[in-house]
């Protein structure tokens, strides 16, 4: 027991050095990007031709290094301003002794703004929604001069789902009369959710999901004592988004992988001593983290029900190796259809948790007994 307290807390040193205080990755501190050339690409060339947007959405999945890039291209261009190094000079990096990176770093650059929910304490986690007197500091970064000879001043929106409706009428406000030298960039993992009239006034930048090769290549930077094999799976685990991947990484997700699937294979009868056993687990470091805990096991479980799904629809690919045995079970009794509906259902669950702050250990219960009830009413029909 005290090997695994003191390796975990290796491991929280270790991605410490690269999260914020509250211990969550911060893409501020990202060392540097490892993917999206494409994007980088499209910022330079549009400041290199004079013809850089005022706003820019940077939409894509979770966890895929939207925020991380909209912090690199608020580096660079407050380091370089308008005499940017040449178009051959790959990539979004700025100088170690860089003293733009520095301020913003610290969250202290004059001519910088960064939106974003505020902190729950008491669960653990970040608000769900953001309010509109989060925005009511944006006028006054751009009621004076820019601090530096290079002229921008940068507000950085993170992100426009949490937006509240009068939080997005503000925003709309802001955007329809943007003062000069002036640049937003606004994250948003579901763009289609936005006004209509916020997308029209921004140039719209989509990302890829990453390749596993990348998602590896960022655990690496975050926790280089992990073994290869350890970073391939939780790659795999990610789906394509880093975030997803760190999360797991941190919350034991491994582990929990084994376990949930385990518990899986013996569905829909109950065996209740391993789900309580995992339950406890889950809720291992108190009541107050299990929320948190519960979001990273739900984003798990949903994983492998959307596989199981797709490969019950002719997908034969997308399973993992250690789900192919219960994707082959479950595609001989339950088509596709059925799985989606169980899906669908755990993650409602997993929404009312998140939005209620409800007591993960139980959440976790319930969701093995919906897949069970699932398997349960298909053998009887």
């Amino acid at each position: 027991m005290a090997s695994d307290s003191a390796a975990q807390e290796k491991a929280d040193g270790l991605a410490a050095a690269y999260c914020d205080q509250h211990g969550e990755p911060d893409p501020a501190r990202a060392p540097e990007i490892l993917a999206h050339e494409a994007a980088q690409n499209v910022l330079r060339h549009a400041q290199a031709q004079n013809r850089l947007h005022h706003a820019w959405l940077i939409s894509g999945a979770r966890g895929i290094g939207k925020a991380s890039l909209a912090w690199a291209w608020a580096r660079f261009l407050l380091h370089y301003g308008d005499a940017p190094p040449e178009l051959a000079a790959r990539g979004l990096g700025v100088p170690a002794e860089s003293r733009a990176a520095a301020l913003l770093a610290r969250r202290a650059h004059p001519d910088f703004l960064h939106v974003h929910p505020e902190w729950d304490a008491r669960s653990r986690t970040y608000r769900q929604s953001l309010s509109a007197a989060a925005l009511r500091r944006i006028p006054s970064l751009f009621a004076l001069q820019a601090s530096s000879h290079r002229g921008w001043r940068v507000c950085l929106i993170d992100s426009a789902d949490a937006l509240t409706p009068t939080a997005a009428n503000a925003l709309l406000k802001i955007l329809e009369e943007p003062p000069p030298r002036a640049l937003f960039l606004i994250v948003c993992h579901q763009p289609g959710r936005l006004l209509a009239t916020i997308r029209s006034r921004c140039q719209m930048l989509p990302l890829k999901t990453l390749s596993q090769e990348s998602v590896a290549k960022i655990l690496a930077l975050y926790f280089p004592d992990m073994g290869h094999a350890a970073r391939r799976e939780l790659a795999q685990l990610g789906q394509g988004s880093a975030g997803q991947a760190l999360s797991f990484a941190r919350a034991g997700g491994q582990e929990f992988y084994a376990q949930t699937l385990q518990i899986l294979q013996s569905l829909p009868q109950m065996p209740y001593e391993a789900m309580h056993r995992l339950a406890d687990e889950l809720a291992q470091t108190g009541v107050s983290q299990a929320a948190p805990r519960f979001a990273r096991f739900a984003e798990l479980l949903l994983g492998i029900l959307h596989r199981c799904g797709r490969y019950a629809g002719g997908a034969p690919d997308v399973l993992l190796l250690p789900e192919r045995q219960l994707g082959e079970q479950w595609a001989q009794t339950m088509p596709q259809s059925h799985l989606a509906q169980i899906w669908s259902q755990i993650a409602a669950l997993a929404q009312r948790n998140a939005a209620l702050q409800l007591d993960g250990r139980q959440s976790l219960l319930a969701c093995f007994g919906l897949v069970a009830e699932g398997l349960s009413a298909k053998n009887m029909n």
